[in-house]
């Protein structure tokens, strides 16, 4: 052979195990047309011949989300994907004036803010707000408020909203001026202005009882279960179909023989619900 000749060399094939060098070279789309074959009469149902290559939609047609896509439907529809605060930072004078603008003269917008200011518990939470009337023992008198008596009221009661707490940890302002009458703690301290009936373990030489379960609806205090300062704590369903939450109502029951002091908190049917025997 001349220096002038030439001879063309294929590159070898490399391949991989398990590869089918001849299906890799075949055009179009060798899996839809198998199966098309496989129907019967499916090519000519897709209008194609037997030799027609098939080939995959193209990327920008393939299928995708509705939401996604662009045309008349959803031209109009944003497609911004920038944070609820860049979003309002552009346009908060517009959307103050307009949220103010519904806010007095649309009736549905009203009805709303009036549903959110009855219902909806602010940053300041509930507040107490008496309404206590003056004496009415005149028929003939006006009607009207006690402001004095509903102003001391709420005072104390914010007070004592303070520290409040239900699980023994902490004493009201009274306990320790009835501790300087006393020259002692007290034995025994019984009270009702709790809608619960609690029996509370011994304290150093008090032995404090809630009986405020007579008559008001309440419900089982879960935050009592299983404290180690709570000997006891109503959690009997009442089985009410008006109230369904509703735990037994009840009264305690204390008789004195001798020195000795007997204690029984008596449920609503009759059973004793605790015992201090």
């Amino acid at each position: 052979m001349s220096a002038s000749q030439s001879t063309a060399v294929a590159p070898p094939v490399l391949g991989r195990p398990g590869l089918d060098m001849a299906r890799i070279g075949q055009p179009g789309s060798v899996v839809l047309s198998r199966w098309l074959q496989q129907r019967p009469g499916g090519v000519k149902r897709a209008g194609l011949s037997a030799h027609t290559p098939l080939r995959l939609v193209p990327g920008g047609a393939r299928r995708n989300y509705a939401a996604a896509q662009i045309n008349r439907l959803t031209e109009g529809w944003t497609t911004s994907n920038l944070s609820a605060n860049a979003e309002i930072q552009g346009g908060i004078d517009n959307l103050r004036a307009r949220s103010r603008q519904l806010a007095r003269d649309n009736d549905y917008v009203k009805k709303f803010l009036s549903l959110v200011a009855t219902n909806v518990v602010g940053r300041a939470n509930p507040r107490l707000q008496v309404r206590a009337l003056k004496d009415l023992r005149n028929p003939d008198a006006t009607t009207a408020l006690d402001k004095a008596a509903n102003d001391a009221i709420e005072i104390h009661y914010a007070r004592w909203g303070k520290t409040a707490d239900i699980t023994g940890h902490h004493k009201t302002a009274l306990y320790q001026p009835v501790c300087d009458a006393l020259g002692r703690e007290p034995d025994y301290w019984y009270w009702g202005h709790l809608h619960n009936g609690i029996v509370y373990a011994q304290q150093g030489g008090l032995h404090a009882r809630c009986a405020g379960h007579g008559a008001i609806p309440y419900g089982n205090a879960s935050e009592l279960d299983g404290h180690s300062r709570v000997l006891w704590s109503e959690t009997q369903d009442a089985k009410d179909p008006a109230y369904p939450l509703r735990v037994l109502n009840g009264y305690a029951k204390i008789r004195l023989v001798g020195e000795e002091i007997f204690e029984e908190f008596i449920g609503e049917d009759g059973s004793v619900r605790w015992s201090s025997k």
